[in-house]
């Protein structure tokens, strides 16, 4: 299985290449809902040094349409 980690890596990917959303774009956005959150702890997260939290799933499928069961390993 893939670990979320890889998964988290794999949807910034896409938002950045797919989409055009840059990291600090997507901080930016966020961060207007969940201000506890920077570019450098989306940076960790990435890096699998922070947890990626709930609040950062539930904004990525809020803003990004981002399905909460990829990152979490349930669906592809």
């Amino acid at each position: 299985m893939i670990a979320k980690t890889e998964r988290f890596q794999e949807v910034l990917d896409y938002l950045k290449n797919e989409k055009g959303i840059t990291q600090a774009k997507l901080t930016e956005t966020i961060k207007n809902e969940y201000c506890f959150i920077d570019e450098s702890r989306i940076t960790r997260m990435k890096q699998g040094k922070n947890l990626i939290t709930e609040d950062v799933i539930n904004a990525l499928e809020k803003y990004y349409n981002i399905n909460p069961l990829f990152l979490s390993g349930v669906s592809n």
